[in-house]
């Protein structure tokens, strides 16, 4: 396989509750995202390796690197061990879950894109929206579906965007259902 040394990661910040952390990013935009983990050296040439790899495999992904140790590295197995025993473990799992829910953000284009060349295609009268920051299911609003997405790393809840989508459907389908 490749090395990442032409690779160009992307540095990120993720925000997650009151804090912010960097991870890195390589891969196809539209593409199914993977979250690849650091191994105790933290987020060193191997892991940016293996990542890059990983976003070269079959058609292509997106893949995301937490870096969970903010930063600092392993050089030697005592230090490495150092960081891995200091590691705020709970932290560490909300970085990882808010890394999957960027992924979900930040890769669903793909679909809506393809659906609408196929719409085009077809000759059929179609509108595609895209609502940046919303992730699948958006517009499910009942508490429990409010809380189902949150558990599951999706977006914050955003009803501007839902009564958007829901205005935008009620005109399509009076325009092209009533007359």
């Amino acid at each position: 396989m490749a090395s990442s040394a032409a690779v160009e990661f992307q540095k990120i910040e993720i925000q997650r509750e009151d804090t912010t952390f960097n991870a890195y990013v390589v891969g196809k935009e539209d593409a199914p995202g993977i979250v690849v983990l650091q191994e105790w050296w933290g987020v060193d040439y191997e892991i940016k390796n293996h990542a890059a790899n990983i976003a070269k495999m079959d058609s292509g992904y997106k893949t995301l690197i937490p870096d969970l140790y903010h930063g600092k590295l392993g050089l030697d197995a005592a230090e490495a061990q150092h960081l891995m025993d200091g590691l705020d473990w709970q932290g560490a799992v909300k970085d990882i879950a808010a890394s999957v829910k960027w992924l979900k953000e930040n890769g669903s284009k793909k679909a809506a894109k393809s659906l609408e060349e196929k719409l085009k295609a077809s000759g059929v009268p179609y509108e595609v929206h895209i609502y940046s920051g919303n992730g699948h299911a958006f517009m499910n609003s009942s508490h429990e579906a409010v809380d189902r997405k949150k558990k599951l790393g999706f977006a914050e809840h955003d009803q501007a965007s839902v009564d958007l989508a829901w205005s935008r459907f009620r005109s399509w389908m009076k325009k092209y259902l009533w007359n």
